[in-house]
């Protein structure tokens, strides 16, 4: 995972603005500090809207045709994939359904997300899946988001932010890479080979289970 900081100094480093350690000039930078973890917000609530958010949970998988649960992370939104690799193989062949429970942790009852899931193959399930951005307050918060979009996507539109008044050009051509580097992020779990999926995969609810 990645820190805000960490974002902050690629940005940093963007408009050169880095000492001979490679870190953010503290003096010269403090109020761009301030002013970074209420930008990243608002930069993962664009690009949450435009549904250029993923994440990837992987499952072993080793009993098939029969349901298997697991409890999803806490940032989870809605799947966007979920595949099955047999033999490195990807398989579209995964049936699936979501339900929140309670659970008790540490002696208090907690709602979370549950993914129970079957296949007629066996190995690896990957489920790519749309997370709910964490909302961070301060400098040295992770973020659960992929390091393609904290170390090519963010970056430009924070220095673009920053630098609005200040450096018009560089904000403008960081706006551009913003905006360039945001369309390219796509799914990460698509088969090179379309011929080597199976069936899709649905969701059960509408199939009467």
């Amino acid at each position: 995972m990645k820190t805000v900081r960490q974002i902050f100094e690629i940005a940093m480093s963007i408009a050169d603005s880095l000492n001979g350690n490679g870190q953010a000039i503290t003096g010269d930078n403090l109020e761009y500090q301030y002013r970074t973890p209420s930008i990243i917000n608002m930069l993962q609530g664009e690009l949450a809207r435009r549904g250029k958010l993923f994440n990837i949970v992987n499952i072993d998988y080793q009993n098939k045709n029969t349901w298997q649960e697991e409890v999803l992370p806490d940032d989870f939104n809605e799947a966007n994939k979920i595949i099955i690799f047999d033999s490195g193989v990807p398989y579209k062949s995964v049936k699936y359904y979501i339900e929140e429970k309670e659970i008790e942790i540490d002696g208090e009852m907690v709602k979370k997300k549950f993914i129970f899931l079957k296949s007629q193959r066996t190995g690896t399930i990957k489920i790519e899946y749309i997370p709910n951005p964490p909302y961070v307050t301060s400098i040295d918060d992770e973020l659960s988001l992929s390091d393609e979009i904290c170390t090519s996507v963010l970056p430009y539109g924070l220095t673009a932010m920053l630098f609005l008044d200040e450096n018009s050009a560089l904000a403008s051509f960081c706006q551009q890479k913003f905006e360039e580097n945001k369309e390219d992020t796509t799914s990460r779990l698509a088969p090179n080979v379309l011929e080597d999926i199976e069936e899709p995969y649905v969701d059960v609810y509408n199939e009467g289970y």
